[in-house]
């Protein structure tokens, strides 16, 4: 098997939310995305959340929802974000990106 069809070798699948709200519409298109994501070989779905407005409550629970089915495919969620966002993810348990990751993405 090449290195490249190994899945613990899979490149992170990014997802990159544009800038402004996240609304009803962006908050499905993104649990879409992470539904199909899941069940890619990536082992490591990065979500680029650096130039939203806010963390919305329902952003949060697609965020929780993609992190637990992301485990059960032994695959891990990483958030980027700014350091406020990051702050409120990890009072819930959900990863963000080192600085060093989140500079590079900027």
């Amino acid at each position: 098997m090449s290195a490249s069809a190994h899945p613990a070798l899979a490149p992170p699948a990014w997802l990159r939310l544009p800038a402004g709200e996240v609304d009803e519409r962006r908050t499905r298109w993104l649990q879409r995305e992470l539904r199909v994501l899941s069940l890619s070989p990536a082992r490591r779905v990065v979500v680029d959340l650096s130039e939203i407005a806010e963390l919305t409550p329902a952003l949060v629970g697609v965020l929780v929802h993609a992190h637990r089915r992301l485990e059960w495919h032994n695959a891990s969620l990483v958030v980027v974000a700014r350091d406020e966002t990051c702050e409120r993810l990890a009072r819930i348990g959900l990863a963000c990106a080192d600085r060093d990751v989140r500079a590079g993405v900027a």
